[in-house]
């Protein structure tokens, strides 16, 4: 089981005492958390000021052992990590400190669903395994771990949000062992020089910034390589070019590099690519985790259109609906409401739509319908089916006439 104390902000309570009184609690009354559900208000903190400095408790799991996480929220900017290069700076990648106020929530809005598999729960697996193993000093050559997970699919998946909202888990699940996490997003589009032979130069010098940033061993780093199939090109079909130097160039120095951060226990490595048949096969082979993205289950888009209409139910712009509270995905089809039927319409209609489009959809409803809130839940549901049939056609119609 993890429990996941999030302290308020302004607070003077460090998070190392804050977790010492979770645990002394724990100890003595060890069914705390078997309360469904459980409530913030429950606990029985020993002194009231330990309760204004908390927030929030997540509980995920059930079972021993009970591992208690106490961290705060980063409010810190987002900053340009920047080189220098033949008098010109150019930003090489996005610095994020972590956790972050800017990625909050972010994990419990990613939905996937892969038949029996749980996409998040491998994601998190993985994670914690390279960490355990780094932990122990196994050695990375006797068993092999590079620590560098691929996730690919189609475009629109939510392979970059599943990347960042992982980081942010990761830096809060283990904020007893590290300090603070960074995300590193690497602008790789800017890796690419216009000068003859130096973006394997710049390669290098990205890699220089990520090492002095591991060089804090009390820091977590996490590198998100989104599309990587631009820096990992394959080098077979590069020599087929008319210039394949310079790509064969980037794609060595990058190889290197991920060979020599093996020795950073406390770096991981996250790649995404839309086009597979294009990244160098000795990438793929130094990736781990090959995990594939693909587009939304039915259960799965109906656990995003659930999300969105409870948001706009909360902010009043749907009118609150009791039957649609008491809903779930297994008993929604028994259902014999007007907006059961047209949702599982929906549903069905929506297959093969990536996930960010799902989640648009809502929004183009009332763009396409002209609907005035507060509107009942029957209406907006068949303005979302028309919304879905909308977009749907406008996308094959693009899809026509860029092929």
């Amino acid at each position: 089981m993890f429990v996941e104390v999030q302290l308020s902000s302004g607070t003077t309570v460090t998070p190392d005492e804050l977790r010492y009184v979770f645990e002394s609690v724990i100890r003595d009354n060890p069914l705390i958390f078997k309360q469904e559900p459980f409530m913030i208000d429950n606990f029985p903190f020993p002194n009231p000021y330990y309760a204004k400095s908390v927030k929030s408790i997540e509980i995920f799991g059930s079972g021993s052992p009970i591992n208690v996480s106490v961290y705060y929220l980063n409010e810190s900017d987002q900053k340009d990590e920047t080189i220098e290069n033949d008098g010109e700076t150019i930003s090489i990648a996005t610095q994020t400190t972590l956790p972050s106020v800017k990625l909050e929530n972010l994990w419990s809005s990613i939905i996937f669903e892969d038949g029996n598999v749980d996409i998040k729960e491998t994601l998190l697996n993985y994670m914690e395994t390279s960490l355990l193993f780094s932990d122990y000093g196994i050695c990375s050559d006797t068993i092999t771990s590079n620590r560098v997970l691929l996730l690919y699919g189609p475009p629109g998946t939510g392979k970059t949000t599943l990347c960042q909202g992982l980081a942010q888990k990761i830096s809060i699940r283990f904020a007893n062992r590290f300090d603070y996490g960074v995300l590193l997003e690497v602008n790789t589009h800017s890796l690419f020089s216009k000068w003859f032979a130096e973006s394997g130069k710049m390669v290098k010098k990205l890699f220089d910034k990520l090492n002095n940033l591991a060089q804090d061993t009390s820091a977590l780093v996490f590198v998100l390589i989104d599309e990587v199939e631009s820096l990992a090109t394959a080098r077979q079909s590069s020599m087929n070019g008319s210039d394949p130097s310079d790509a064969i160039r980037v794609v060595n120095a990058l190889l290197t590099q991920i060979d020599q951060l093996r020795r950073r226990p406390n770096v991981i490595i996250m790649a995404t690519s839309n086009l597979t048949e294009c990244i160098d096969f000795a990438f793929v082979s130094r990736a781990d985790l090959k995990q594939f993205i693909g587009y939304p289950g039915k259960k799965a888009r109906y656990e995003i259109f659930s999300n969105c209409i409870a948001e706009l139910m909360t902010k009043g712009i749907i009118i609150p609906c009791d039957s649609w509270f008491g809903l779930n995905y297994e008993s929604f089809h028994n259902e014999k409401y007007d907006f059961c039927q047209t949702l599982n319409h929906c549903l069905d209609l929506s297959n093969n739509m990536p996930g960010r489009i799902l989640r648009r959809l809502p929004f183009l409803t009332f763009v396409y319908n002209k609907m005035n809130p507060p509107i009942q839940l029957n209406s907006f549901m068949i303005a979302l089916e028309s919304a879905i049939s909308n977009e749907k056609e406008v996308t094959k119609y693009l899809k026509e006439k860029t092929h």
